[in-house]
């Protein structure tokens, strides 16, 4: 999502739709990677079930598998997805700085409102996803 947003801040201004055309390919790389790693830890057997609990989960006895299979991909989604999400602001915020004669009273304020949108959901987003990162690790 963030990659896309990145994408379509740098093509602001211009006839081009950079992601036209590509949400297939976004969809298939989306769904078929937790697709393969769910697979993956089928096929080596290591879902462990909380008979209390009721609950089945990955790395109970084998924390390893955890830091591969849980911690390894949320951690690669925040560091991604903050990145884009920062350079897509910086897009947001340079097009705003270094056109401000070019930019109507309208479009400066659309950035401004798309700036904080952006700053508020990434804030909530990540917070969240960094707090189940933190929960995964502490239990480990």
């Amino acid at each position: 999502l963030t990659y896309a947003w990145h994408t379509s801040f740098k093509a602001l201004g211009t006839t081009h739709q950079p992601l036209s055309g590509r949400t297939s390919y976004f969809h298939m790389v989306t769904w078929s990677i937790p697709f393969v790693l769910t697979v993956a830890i089928l096929a080596i057997a290591e879902v462990d079930g909380d008979s209390v609990s009721g609950i089945c989960f990955v790395g109970y006895k084998n924390y390893r598998y955890r830091a591969g299979f849980v911690l390894a991909p949320i951690g690669v989604v925040l560091v991604v997805g903050g990145y884009f999400l920062i350079r897509g602001v910086m897009t947001l915020f340079s097009i705003k700085s270094n056109h401000p004669g070019l930019l109507s009273e309208k479009a400066a304020s659309k950035i401004n409102e798309t700036m904080l949108r952006l700053g508020i959901f990434g804030f909530l987003a990540f917070g969240f996803v960094f707090i189940t990162f933190g929960c995964h690790f502490y239990d480990n």
